[in-house]
């Protein structure tokens, strides 16, 4: 069987770029007659379209049922198509939170069926990552980003602490849930902390957020002062609160901004 999610292709993704190739299956599974997948074409291009039992759309036409039993093929090439389906039903939108100007800490809802993380942004358009299989640094929890997707039951993720050199200050990221299939759930949305605002007041950086990161170096945390918000600094974090953290810190307390530090570099220039 074969499922799908609704996604207009007439802008695709790298990645759906990539993917547009033939597919082919049927739609086994379900009651005799029962419409599984329906497939809108406002445009098909030339050269291309769906096969049908043997019957290949004209350019142009619309709405196809394929039925319990069809045999299908949908060719590469088109454009302009919205494909839904109830063979997989979508995740559920997972947790997330900001907990740091340079982490995310995301936890998957539970669930049986194994889900991929995805990873996009308004503010840093660019951003279409997956988390990576988590490893523990230092006795955290870490996902780190790259393009293709991990698939592990929301017992195996955990609550994964989110960071890489496309996590910084000040951002807002999404986080969608999406299964083997390639249904998406709802995105999570969370925006990192200020740049080295430690304790996260959304305010100036003061001595109250330099007092945090000392405390982070020496491995003692009060009040709102935390690991994942004094580990700040790093084109990747290494999950240590060490003394760049604190130069950061001091250098953010004294006027500098996050990409004042010449290894930050923004992740869609």
């Amino acid at each position: 069987s074969v499922s799908a999610h609704p996604r207009d292709l007439d802008n695709p993704s790298p990645r759906e770029a990539a993917n547009l190739r033939p597919v082919r299956g049927d739609t086994d599974g379900g009651a005799a007659g029962v419409p599984l997948f329906t497939l809108e074409c406002a445009t098909v291009s030339a050269g291309s379209g769906v096969t049908d039992n043997g019957s290949i759309l004209n350019v142009g036409q619309s709405v196809v049922g394929l039925m319990v039993g069809d045999n299908f093929t949908i060719e590469a090439g088109i454009v302009g198509c919205l494909a839904e389906t109830v063979l997989e039903d979508a995740p559920a939108v997972p947790g997330l939170l900001a907990v740091g100007s340079r982490y995310l800490a995301v936890t998957p809802a539970a669930g049986d069926a194994p889900v991929a993380l995805r990873v996009t942004s308004d503010d840093e358009a660019c951003i279409e990552l997956y988390v990576q299989t988590p490893t523990t640094i230092n006795g955290k929890t870490i996902g780190r980003l790259a393009a293709e997707p991990v698939f592990l039951t929301p017992a195996e993720w955990g609550t994964v602490a989110v960071s890489d050199e496309e996590v910084i200050p000040d951002t807002a990221y999404m986080i969608a849930a999406e299964g083997e299939g390639g249904t998406l759930s709802e995105v999570a949305v969370a925006t990192t902390w200020l740049w080295a605002d430690v304790n996260n007041t959304r305010g100036n950086v003061d001595f109250d957020d330099v007092l945090c990161v000392l405390d982070g170096f020496a491995d003692a945390y009060f009040g709102a002062c935390s690991f994942f918000g004094s580990d700040i600094e790093g084109v990747v974090t290494n999950v240590t609160v060490d003394f760049d953290d604190i130069l950061s810190t001091l250098d953010a307390f004294a006027g500098a901004d996050y990409f004042a530090n010449p290894t930050h570099v923004d992740p869609c220039p």
